[in-house]
């Protein structure tokens, strides 16, 4: 039996509804009372964040439905004083909400995280590792452990079969923005003749779609939290972030001490002597402030999905000041950035399609050997390299030259290229680029990229555009969505680069050499942060005027 006022279920002995009060055996009461929809979710009385399904606040107890005569109902609408919004979130609200109670129960949600991304992180570093070593006994015969088994057979010293390099501990660190470093420790005697060999290597290249193995598992996490508090205020959502993050930063650092690859190898024969060890660090201190940042971000994101399980950022105007600027800003990079990405997947993976079907042509007709892993990695490979070059694409946008900078000792000077949009490319040392040039001009390679930039642009001026609809044009409103947007922008730039810097050093009996590298390809993420800010504000104050300027012309 259902309440004709209020729609709730009730059981078919009951003759008054239990949620209104509505007599369920006639009809008489129908023009007595009727329930007055609520016109806001915040408790008028203490200002806390409400829900539609909620009839009484959570943190005062005070009613927030109330009924009037059917006749006057609207009547009755009409004179609910709807109060000013009180987001209920201030700095001291959100410090005082850091309790010993609330910190445990972010304890099994970051838990479950983290073994959730152990998990991901095994399946993505096995599907590598295979086809690379399917790859490896394509080229060689063998596997690597075969390899090691005949080298040992042959020389008669005792070698061990080396692991992966890049196991599942490797994706898991790289997957939240840590660079590996490795280091090379090798010495020997042959003869009357010593030497040793000492390398160190630093590789700081991060993976944009790795980046989903930790954003997922904390989403989830985010999720997995509310589900057991019912918290609806955007200072609780914000602290209990904080503490997933916090609980799984440390999670990850801990992490980052078995993390990498080792192998030792000895070799004794007579008088000669070879001995080398290979190792594979990251620094906990990186991993726990980024597994935080990433930690924060993520699980509060899973929480403000939970409120309807629709929208993310969507919810933040009625929680937060200007947090429909916010969820604009927001909304702007993330479909721009997507929409830019897409495209270069399928652009890629079309060319690879195409190469693959010319490769399979010829080998069939030379018969050379192809791995069916390549093959079938086509479209996953299609989505590395895609997304990864959509974001160096996507930073380079907002008027920002790529760069790439080399040196090495050997050669004794800086090798500088840069390459902008609108500007083409510039070296150090003048002319050096010119083929690179015509190149990009004879298949309207700069053409694409020029064309590119309506992409941004179409997005941020549409937010300016509803921004304005929903009346909010003021300053204020454009700083923190022109903010928000170009920030996330910024961390895409710094996190898209490639920066790799090295050290050799040989020592023999009569002398010594050392020899150094520093390469970087990267987009300079300081400049697109206030370059975006500016676009984003110009665009989307003009987007405000468009939405002026169809509104007027509808009404002439």
């Amino acid at each position: 039996m259902y309440c004709k006022t209020c729609g709730a279920a009730n059981s078919e002995e009951s003759n008054y509804c239990y949620r209104d009060g509505t007599s369920l055996t006639g009809s008489s009461s129908l023009n007595r009372l009727q329930v007055v929809n609520k016109e806001t979710n915040f408790c008028p009385l203490c200002g806390e964040g409400t829900s539609s399904r909620e009839n009484y606040c959570g943190a005062c107890g005070h009613t927030l439905f109330s009924l009037a005569k059917k006749e006057s109902a609207a009547a009755a609408i009409e004179s609910v004083v709807v109060p000013a919004k009180n987001y209920s979130f201030s700095l001291s609200s959100f410090f005082t909400n850091f309790t010993k109670d609330r910190f445990q129960k972010a304890l099994l949600p970051a838990v479950a995280a983290f073994l959730l991304m152990i998990i991901l992180s095994f399946f993505v570093s096995s599907s590598m590792n295979q086809y690379y070593d399917s790859l490896f006994e394509e080229v060689f015969e063998m596997s690597p452990k075969e390899m090691a088994e005949t080298i040992a057979e042959e020389t008669g010293a005792e070698i061990k079969a080396p692991g992966h390099l890049f196991g599942f501990t490797d994706v898991a660190m790289v997957s939240h923005l840590v660079p590996p470093t490795y280091t090379i420790n090798a010495e020997g005697v042959l003869g009357y003749d010593e030497g040793s060999f000492n390398g160190k290597l630093k590789i700081d290249s991060s993976s944009i779609i790795l980046l989903l193995l930790p954003f997922t598992s904390l989403f989830v996490a985010g999720i997995l939290y509310r589900r057991y508090m019912n918290d609806q205020s955007f200072s609780h959502f914000l602290t209990a972030a904080v503490s997933i993050g916090a609980i799984y930063g440390i999670f990850l650092c801990v992490f980052s001490f078995f993390s990498g690859f080792s192998y030792d190898l000895k070799v004794s024969e007579g008088g000669d002597l070879f001995k080398a060890s290979i190792n594979t660090s990251y620094f906990f201190l990186a991993a726990f402030i980024k597994a935080a940042l990433i930690g924060v971000f993520a699980s509060l994101s899973g929480m403000l999905f939970s409120l309807d399980y629709r929208h993310i950022t969507k919810h933040l105007e009625q929680l937060i000041p200007y947090g429909e600027a916010a969820h604009q800003g927001f909304s702007a990079f993330i479909r721009s950035f997507v929409l830019l990405a897409i495209i270069f997947i399928v652009i890629i993976g079309t060319k690879l399609n195409e190469w693959k079907e010319n490769v399979l042509d010829l080998s069939y007709m030379m018969d050379l050997p192809l791995s069916s892993e390549l093959l079938e990695k086509t479209w996953s490979f299609a989505a590395f390299i895609g997304t990864q070059l959509g974001a160096l694409v996507y930073s380079m946008l907002h008027f920002t030259p790529l760069a790439f900078k080399m040196n090495l000792d050997s050669i004794g000077s800086d090798i500088e290229i840069h390459y902008a949009i609108f500007g083409g490319f510039q070296d150090s040392f003048g002319g050096m680029t010119q083929n690179l040039d015509v190149f990009f001009d004879m298949n309207n390679i700069g053409l694409y990229l020029k064309s590119a930039i309506l992409i941004p642009i179409a997005f941020l001026l549409w937010a300016g555009y509803s921004l304005a609809k929903l009346k909010q044009t003021n300053w204020q409103t454009f700083v923190i969505f022109s903010l928000v947007y170009s920030v996330f922008t910024a961390v895409l730039a710094a996190a898209s680069g490639t920066f790799l810097s090295g050290s050799v050093t040989a020592e023999g009996d009569f002398d010594t050499q050392q020899q150094a590298l520093n390469y970087t390809i990267a987009v300079s993420s300081i400049r697109v942060l206030l370059l975006s800010f500016l676009m984003a504000g110009t665009l989307s104050f003009a987007g405000s005027w468009l939405y002026k300027f169809s509104s007027q012309k509808k009404r002439s």
